[in-house]
């Protein structure tokens, strides 16, 4: 349906389908977007990746990789990567829950850390910022500017007319 509304909207748009990788192609694309940050899985972790039910799916796939990349305690014996893999959730949509909840986390860490959030703004939360983020995403008809939506997500903030770049990045 969603493509076909896509496809209605914007007749000369050109639409790729992807199908679901194959086990070598789900290894393959994994390596790759781990070693574009230096980052390696050793083989039992690329085991429980791949035992993933939506592993096939490569959307999944880089989605989870940039948390491994962004989130991932590569130690010496990789434990902690281990379980973190572990605890992914095996559905792409319920993986990207996990990721707008951490994402909702550090956003309300930051702020605490800047000071941001003040008594007297105590409305202001990493969820309510990240929630604003969303609906200004999925009610804009073709994407905002980075620097529109930092000042549409929480308008006047103490330091300026914008969302800070410490916040930001």
């Amino acid at each position: 349906e969603l493509l076909t509304l896509i496809h209605e909207n914007n007749p000369h748009s050109d639409n790729v389908i992807v199908g679901e990788l194959t086990a070598a192609q789900q290894r393959e694309m994994i390596e790759k977007i781990l070693l574009a940050s230096h980052k390696k899985l050793t083989d039992k972790q690329y085991q429980l990746i791949l035992q993933k039910e939506n592993a096939s799916n490569p959307l999944y796939l880089q989605v989870l990789c940039e948390e491994l990349i962004l989130c991932g305690q590569y130690g010496i014996d990789g434990s902690m990567l281990d379980r973190m893999i572990s605890n992914f959730p095996d559905i792409l949509e319920n993986l990207l829950s996990c990721v707008l909840s951490r994402i909702e986390e550090d956003m309300h860490d930051h702020c605490r850390q800047i000071s941001l959030l003040s008594p007297s703004k105590s409305n202001i939360t990493g969820s309510s910022m990240v929630e604003r983020a969303m609906c200004f995403l999925a009610c804009s008809r073709h994407g905002l500017e980075e620097e529109a939506l930092q000042k549409l997500i929480h308008p006047g903030w103490e330091f300026g007319n914008k969302l800070p770049e410490a916040l930001w990045a």
